[in-house]
């Protein structure tokens, strides 16, 4: 009965949602009416991407001078907030039209930063050990403003064990036949060289979109193949096949100077097989699935530095159909981002529940992942909060000051997790993580700045005053250092 209520409020929102009441247009009006756009592109970025960025409609009116100009800061602003660009700037002619009105022409300058790096890199993750690798990042793959991920890897595991590894993962939009298309490809495959065993997965995927009920409509489709000589639940091989349909509404409900609020549905069906195989209980399975999202977000870029938020919260509802069960998760994230000049403050909460188990067994759950300080592997539970705060100031640089820009402040992450069917222990099922992190910009590429950082379970770091060894609540390291690319949060 309370799975059949759910349905029926989860139906009843997706209706509210799709009635004609938010299907709304623009008037049309006297004032100031946008009648054509050109882009001057300097670099490799195609046209088509930069325009699906920033959505400029012609026809799109505005009843005087001061909204049309805010309206084109803000697209302006979203340009910039692009990191593969390193300038934008946007700009506009008027000429008289015969219906008493002014026409607007619109002229987008871009010019494209460095985007494509090839260089030695080393990571040190106390969840996975010792990384060297050749990485290549094309952060504009074929002008698309998307990333080509390439990765050849050596890494010398936390149990002193020997893997060989090369990874690709990128995503494409293009249009064909009038409609827009995205295809990508996640690929993988390691090598252990001291158990002689492989771990190899690709998955292909295709989305295309198309018109229905007054909106647009995106049909997805993935195709994986998974192989582990070591695999968890004892399948070394099998595909898995998703199906789905979805759409994005923008809401009437907006949030300060954010974006309007948007509500994405989205129906799909998932099966993992093998033909002629019967994979394990765990794995095996296929069904139905409805996945939910309410969302809102605005990023700025100021310098290097970030201002602004977002806000998530989405609900899965998957059905296996041989083993008769629900699969149901909700998870939520609030961010905000302040800068102050010459120092930002940043934070986050977030969290999961899932309602049908704990989390956290199967070794690729990460739970632990938003906690610094404490290892990925360390937490469990079916209900678990993350609080993330940060200072970041910026450093005097001197003399590198031309080339490079860098960052670097404190710390501290909490989590709280709550085992299914058990009453919350707070001493036992409180983490804390703190510590300390740098970032470094380099000026030559807008898209490509490095993170290090280190961070200490500040329970076990009280306890006894040390900053190394083992942790006496489970016997996990204290300790956890980053080094790669980009911002936690």
């Amino acid at each position: 009965m309370r799975v059949h209520k759910e349905i029926l409020l989860l139906t009843s929102l997706f209706l509210f949602f799709i009635s004609p009441f938010h299907l709304r247009a623009l008037a049309p009006s006297s004032g100031y009416v946008i009648e054509s756009v050109q882009y001057h592109i300097e670099g490799r970025t195609w046209e088509y991407a930069l325009a699906k960025k920033i959505d400029f409609k012609v026809g799109m009116t505005f009843p005087n001078k001061e909204e049309l100009e805010e309206f084109l800061q803000d697209k302006q602003q979203l340009l910039i907030n692009q990191r593969v660009l390193a300038e934008a700037r946007i700009t506009y002619t008027t000429t008289p039209r015969t219906d008493g009105s002014t026409g607007v022409h619109v002229d987008v300058f871009t010019v494209d930063t460095w985007n494509l790096i090839i260089l030695p890199y080393f990571k040190f993750d106390s969840n996975k050990g010792l990384l060297l690798s050749i990485r290549t990042r094309d952060f504009n793959f074929l002008g698309s403003m998307e990333t080509l991920k390439l990765d050849l890897d050596y890494t010398i595991t936390t149990t002193k064990q020997n893997e060989f590894g090369q990874t690709l993962e990128f995503k494409v939009p293009f249009r064909l036949l009038d409609r827009d298309f995205k295809v990508g490809l996640s690929e993988s495959l390691t090598y252990n060289a001291d158990d002689n065993t492989y771990d190899f997965s690709a998955v292909v995927s295709l989305d295309m979109d198309i018109s229905f009920l007054q909106r647009i409509w995106t049909i997805g489709v993935s195709q994986g193949y998974y192989y582990d000589d070591t695999d968890f639940y004892g399948d070394t091989y099998y595909y898995q096949t998703i199906l789905s349909f979805g759409t994005e509404f923008e809401t009437p409900f907006t949030i300060g100077k954010w974006n309007h609020v948007l509500y994405s549905p989205k129906i799909y069906t998932k099966a993992n097989y093998w033909p002629g195989k019967e994979l394990s209980e765990d794995r095996r399975g296929y069904g139905p699935g409805f996945y939910h999202e309410v969302s809102v977000e605005r990023i700025d870029w100021v310098g290097n530095f970030r201002s602004g938020g977002s806000f998530s919260i989405g609900n899965d509802l998957y059905f296996d159909v041989p083993k008769n069960a629900w699969e149901r998760k909700i998870d939520w994230s609030l961010i905000g981002h302040r800068a102050f000049g010459w120092f930002q403050l940043s934070g986050r909460f977030s969290g999961l529940y899932a309602f049908d188990k704990d989390l956290g067994i199967d070794p690729d759950d990460d739970l632990g992942a938003p906690v610094r300080g404490i290892l990925d592997d360390r937490l469990v539970g079916n209900l678990v909060f993350y609080l993330n705060t940060d200072i970041l100031i910026k450093m005097w640089t001197w003399f590198m000051d031309p080339y490079l820009e860098i960052q670097a402040g404190p710390f501290f992450d909490y989590a709280l997790t709550k085992r299914k069917n058990r009453a919350i222990d707070w001493k036992n099922d409180s983490w804390y993580g703190g510590g300390f992190q740098v970032l470094v910009f380099p000026r030559f590429a807008r898209s490509f700045y490095i993170r290090g950082s280190i961070g200490w379970d500040m329970e076990a770091v009280l306890k006894d005053n040390r900053l190394t060894g083992t942790s006496s609540r489970d016997g996990f390291k204290r300790y956890e250092i980053f080094i790669g690319l980009g911002h936690h949060y």
